[in-house]
């Protein structure tokens, strides 16, 4: 069974529906929405602060809890697909005809994996350690400072118009438009390279096409 698991606040109810409608277009079996009112009253206490902001419905941070209710209901069979990281190398993989995740036996396959890896265990927790002020327990701790990270990624950059050099793969979509939301904040800085290469990532026509899915 394929089911879709996503999440909606007031703001994105009709991106949610539209995403649901396509999922069933597209061989999904079934789709369940969350909404902030299906969160527990002591989670919503817990993450008050956090859940404010519009941004990701709360930084994202309903992730593990409505992934975890979702194990629960899983029947002898189901697969469940979650964080984004693992959905986009699931949909590379699936549909390899479209170009945007080197398929194994390709040279830059390991570095793809790679960094979707990093997006999700270092870069996700640098910036949300960065954003709640929390001290990174060095050691212990699976990732580094949100400076750290974009020596990094500003590395990389410099090499090459896109993450993994001259081709554009879904890391650019993960990395891209999460740059894109955050680009001029207290959380990082607008520089020549950093916008440069947000604007290769939405100027491309198929963000515009998401776009305007999304805003009807």
């Amino acid at each position: 069974m394929i089911k879709l698991v996503t999440f909606t606040d007031h703001n994105m109810t009709v991106s949610a529906n539209r995403c649901a409608e396509s999922a069933m277009k597209h061989g999904a079996d079934g789709y369940s929405i969350w909404t902030p009112n299906d969160l527990s009253p002591e989670f919503r206490e817990t993450m008050s602060d956090v859940l404010k902001h519009e941004r990701g419905a709360g930084f994202y941070c309903w992730k593990p809890y409505i992934v975890h209710r979702e194990m629960c209901r899983l029947k002898d069979g189901d697969t469940l697909v979650f964080e984004s990281t693992a959905i986009a190398l699931y949909l590379t993989d699936r549909f390899p005809q479209n170009g945007i995740g080197p398929v194994v036996g390709d040279a830059k396959r390991g570095a793809y994996v790679s960094w979707l890896s990093y997006y999700a265990g270092v870069m996700e927790p640098a910036w949300m350690s960065a954003y709640m002020k929390w001290e990174i327990p060095r050691g212990t701790a699976s990732w580094v400072k949100a400076d750290e990270v974009l020596e990094f990624v500003n590395a990389t950059l410099q090499q090459g118009p896109y993450i993994l050099g001259d081709k554009f793969s879904a890391v650019d979509i993960l990395i891209g438009t999460t740059f894109k939301m955050f680009l001029g904040s207290p959380l990082l800085e607008k520089t020549d390279l950093l916008e440069g290469y947000v604007n290769r990532i939405i100027s491309r026509p198929a963000y515009a096409r998401a776009q305007a899915r999304e805003n009807g």
